[in-house]
């Protein structure tokens, strides 16, 4: 396999409890021709081993020789990746079967697209629905999620299929490792990169103490509202200033009060 039309980066670290549901949501596949790099950040469980158990030719299985991170994990895999597309995975999380499918014909049928999400649905620990993200199911439309970026994140990071060029092009911040996604998204948009989402569930995301859905309730705003002003003094330091940026730091500096006082209520809760 030369060239696969879809290379799949899935970093892992820790998921030996939910991985081969996983692995096997990808293999099963309705459309085949991916390659699938796995990539062990330094887990100290059955991951590796679970990994190495299967035989299957698309796997390609790396490790870091220690827990370096999701960012540098993440650009690890764009550095390896020889696809056309690049599709991310997380390693608890289950593919449904068309997924790719259904990616790979909207851009190729789009090309002025760049990248593309779809709807997830949530679900806990033992499989069972867990509700949805307001957000994320709210803002479907190209136009609502472009207007609706600069002010939080509505596009769920485990369902994105992008061109591998534009991946390239721009990577993952070191430097917003609290939410590489978003920051991704934000400067994308303010480049002028489309990004749209195909209204159909095709990831079942589980939702868990240890993972980041479930870590980003402690304070969202908070969270949010530091990415934005990170991001906003990003670009101002490369002297990059447009609308996007610009609203950013609006929305950062708006936001930031009512975040310090969510934290401050749940500390004297």
């Amino acid at each position: 396999m030369l060239q696969p039309r879809i290379s799949v980066i899935m970093p892992v670290y820790n998921v030996a409890p939910f991985l081969r549901e996983c692995i096997e949501s990808v293999l099963n596949q309705d459309f085949t021709d991916f390659e699938f790099i796995i990539i062990d950040d330094g887990s100290t469980d059955e991951t590796a081993a679970i990994v190495e158990s299967y035989a299957d030719a698309r796997i390609r299985f790396f490790q870091n020789d220690q827990n370096r991170g999701l960012v540098y994990t993440l650009n690890r895999g764009i550095g390896v990746a020889r696809g056309e597309y690049i599709a991310r995975m997380d390693g608890d999380d289950i593919s449904l079967p068309r997924r790719f499918s259904e990616q790979i014909r909207f851009l190729d049928a789009n090309p002025e697209i760049d990248i593309l999400a779809t709807r997830i649905e949530l679900m806990d620990e033992k499989g069972q629905p867990a509700g949805v993200w307001p957000q994320e199911e709210r803002y479907v439309e190209e136009k609502e999620i472009a207007k609706y970026l600069p002010l939080s994140n509505c596009i769920a990071h485990p369902t994105v299929m992008g061109r591998a060029a534009v991946y390239r092009l721009f990577s993952y911040r070191e430097a917003q490792r609290a939410s590489e996604d978003y920051d991704l998204w934000l400067r994308l948009l303010a480049n002028r990169h489309r990004i749209c989402k195909l209204p159909v569930v095709t990831v079942l995301h589980r939702v868990h103490p240890e993972s980041f859905m479930g870590r980003k309730k402690e304070n969202g705003i908070l969270l949010v509202s530091k990415v934005k002003l990170r991001f906003f003094w990003l670009e101002c330091k490369e002297l990059k200033m447009n609308k996007v940026v610009l609203m950013c730091g609006v929305w950062g500096v708006l936001q930031l009060p009512l975040g310090i006082l969510k934290s401050a209520k749940q500390a004297f809760a």
